[in-house]
């Protein structure tokens, strides 16, 4: 998973504008960088211009649910990038196999997307994803929370 920023520009922003940076990625008006030295910089000279900037995760994904498109997006590239604020990751450890099936299972309601064994739901999932997998008697494993 990489650590990016998106720059969401206003819909006065022209073309030119946009077009006078190196960009990793872009998806209609967001244009995406892993460089926060251009992101500052934009910030002071094209503040205008900017209608928000957002820290984004860039990860692989093998399954989209319904709703990943209220936390994240998909670049004209086809890269999936997510809010990094709006998600939680994690992983199902151990466990008796099938107990582990069967919290895999109830979880799937609350999942935005996954990639091999990483799982993503919404950042206010916490309490809930613990307490699925205490009552299944599995261990859950979660990575770094945005917040920090």
């Amino acid at each position: 998973m990489k650590r990016l920023w998106g720059i969401e520009w206003t819909s006065g922003a022209s073309a030119e504008a946009i077009q006078e940076y190196d960009w990793i990625d872009r998806a209609d008006m967001i244009t995406v960088t892993d460089c926060s030295r251009l992101v500052s910089k934009l910030k002071e000279e094209k503040h205008t211009l900017i209608e928000d900037v957002h820290e984004l995760l860039q990860t692989d994904l093998s399954v989209l649910y319904g709703t990943f498109t209220d936390y994240g997006f998909t670049s004209e590239a086809g890269r999936h990038y997510f809010l990094s604020e709006m998600i939680l990751s994690f992983r199902l450890t151990s466990g008796d196999p099938l107990q582990k099936q069967m919290c895999r299972l109830q979880t799937e309601e609350h999942l935005i997307a996954e990639n091999d064994s990483v799982l993503f739901t919404d950042a206010d999932n916490f309490e809930l994803m613990k307490k699925m997998a205490d009552s299944y008697g599995v261990c859950i494993e979660f990575g770094p929370r945005q917040t920090e």
